[in-house]
């Protein structure tokens, strides 16, 4: 799942110029036209068939920028981070997270899953994917398993809810098998399932990293009740649309609006750092090859 130095320090400069020279955050939220790196993007396909024996397409990129304000809300919320992607809802079929660090002064950050071979009685009991997943953690959601009490087990600190089937399953985090990357540097990458639970953590620092998402070949536009807006879609679409129609579709509802200045402060800073980190491994061909943290 993680692959550390999976990119050459040049293919890593050539991906972060071409971040630099796409970002516009005024278009739907963090995301990201990386068509100028679709030699990387065909790299990342081909590990996936060559190591997982999956092929892939891939369909959308974000970025994101972590800092100690960026994480708070998530680190607080009942969930403390954890969840699935909203792609999930979108495609009926397996879909995939190619995570990217490409920037990292961080001492305490990165990403943990809870991978579905290695949990497979909690992905069994939670069904099908497609459906919303809610997580509560004791420690920022204690009225939960105070409404819960003398239900579950009292060791149990986490609890996983999937409405449209009724589940409500409490289990001790100690019992999962969690992978964690921490202190990911550029260069690397973490490949996990989207419908696999998993969030981002961060103490310091700053870490920005790109989300690219792919899609198993096989997989199709999710028809079921699962994606509320399927229906409409296919009405508006007479039929005939896939997952691209889809996204333009679904901008009916996201209209664009003007960058807060929150919005504008994060661009500003992913574009000044990532300009400095080119200038730096410009500087030194060697940059990665030393191990030194950018």
């Amino acid at each position: 799942m993680n692959v550390k130095k999976f990119f050459s320090q040049s293919e890593l400069l050539t991906l972060i110029k071409c971040v630099i020279d796409n970002y516009n955050p005024t278009d739907l939220k963090n995301t990201i036209n990386l068509a100028c790196a679709g030699e990387l993007i065909q790299k990342i396909s081909d590990h996936f068939e060559s190591e997982y024996g999956v092929r892939v397409k891939f369909i959308q990129s974000f970025i994101f920028l972590a800092s100690s304000t960026t994480m708070s809300s998530k680190a607080t919320s009942a969930d403390q981070g954890w969840h699935t992607d909203g792609t999930c809802q979108i495609i009926d079929g397996d879909c995939y997270n190619a995570w990217i660090p490409v920037y990292n002064d961080s001492t305490c950050t990165g990403i943990e899953v809870i991978p579905e071979s290695e949990n497979k009685d909690l992905y069994a009991a939670l069904g099908d994917p497609t459906y919303p997943l809610m997580v509560y953690v004791r420690d920022t959601a204690p009225w939960v398993f105070d409404i819960m009490k003398g239900r579950i087990a009292s060791n149990a600190d986490m609890i996983f809810v999937k409405s449209y089937n009724g589940t409500i399953l409490p289990v001790c985090k100690k019992d999962l098998h969690i992978v964690r990357c921490e202190d990911p540097q550029p260069g690397d990458i973490s490949i996990f399932k989207q419908s696999e639970i998993h969030r981002g953590f961060h103490k310091n620092g700053i870490r920005i990293q790109l989300s690219l998402k792919f899609q198993a070949i096989d997989a199709r536009l999710n028809s079921n009740p699962s994606n509320n807006l399927y229906k409409l879609f296919e009405a508006f679409a007479k039929g005939n649309g896939g997952y691209d129609e889809y996204m333009e579709f679904t901008k009916l509802f996201t209209p664009k609006t003007p960058l807060s200045k929150h919005g504008i402060l994060e661009r500003d800073a992913i574009l000044s750092l990532l300009k400095n980190t080119c200038r730096e491994l410009e500087r030194e061909p060697n940059r990665l090859e030393k191990s030194e943290i950018l």
